[in-house]
């Protein structure tokens, strides 16, 4: 298998688990518990049929967190993975993390995370939630992103 030079990867729905981290916190504001969900869940109103008022007072909260990011608890294979990932840039393949992350110490939390579960010194960049500037300016040649927007953006770079 030939990935090229240089490969980006998603963190949230890819490799960390954001809905059950998320999910608490949304209720806890609404006063409901959701129902476990094996699916990375971004459109929480559209899925679930909750306000946008309550989703934005669930991130207000995410970004005062200094350890949501770094919570997060890893996705089945995420760790296996991530140390294929580490082994796979020592034979010369530049490994970046693209991530839509916000917050208190957003980057260094990630950062973290990643080198708790498998990726010591991990390149992360923080990027707005369309990734395709991103990827065109890196010259990527492969991306991984379980955002369906993303991929489009990527797509039309």
């Amino acid at each position: 298998m030939i990935l090229g030079n240089a490969i980006g990867i998603d963190i949230d729905g890819v490799l960390a688990d954001f809905t059950s981290g998320f999910a608490p916190i949304l209720s806890t504001i609404i006063g409901i518990v959701f129902p476990k969900n094996p699916n990375v869940v971004w459109h929480w109103p559209q899925h679930w049929g909750v306000s946008e008022a309550y989703v934005e007072q669930a991130w207000k909260e995410v970004m005062q967190d200094d350890t949501f990011w770094l919570d997060l608890n890893p996705l089945p294979d995420a760790i296996e993975n991530l140390e294929r990932l580490s082994t796979l840039r020592y034979t010369g393949v530049d490994v970046y993390f693209l991530t839509y992350r916000m917050g208190v110490k957003a980057k260094w939390q990630t950062e973290r995370w990643l080198s708790a579960f498998g990726f010591p010194q991990p390149t992360v960049l923080l990027s707005t939630q369309q990734k395709g500037y991103l990827v065109s300016g890196l010259n990527l040649d492969a991306v991984i992103d379980d955002k369906p927007e993303n991929v489009l953006d990527i797509k039309r770079m």
